[in-house]
């Protein structure tokens, strides 16, 4: 698994942050996506894989990146692993008020 966080500012004080997460798993078809981000959405082909899920996580994440204004997706073959990635536009200086604030390399990838 890759985890990508890229840090574009926009001006001084706000800029997008995004996350992407990579793996090379099994793949999930177009038709399996649009079930990923609904609630108690399970995919019938990993029941297998996922035994201890009961399709919350992503449903509860998709509300969080809507309620900061942002978007969220996969992007995903069969066979090829799945790209998930999330993004939303940052207060830079709201953040650095209640020390929030972190340098953060745009260019940096972080593995686990």
């Amino acid at each position: 698994m890759i985890i990508i966080v890229e840090l574009k500012p926009d001006v001084d004080t706000y800029g997008e942050i995004k996350v992407t997460v990579i793996d090379t798993g099994l793949g999930i078809s177009k038709q399996d996506q649009s079930k990923l981000f609904k609630l108690f959405g399970f995919l019938d082909k990993t029941k297998d894989v996922n035994t201890k899920g009961i399709g919350l996580g992503l449903h509860i994440c998709s509300l969080i990146i809507k309620q900061f204004g942002g978007v969220y997706g996969v992007k995903s073959s069969p066979g090829k692993g799945s790209e998930f990635y999330f993004s939303f536009m940052l207060d830079f200086k709201a953040a650095e008020k209640y020390g929030t604030r972190r340098k953060v390399n745009p260019n940096k990838i972080h593995e686990p």
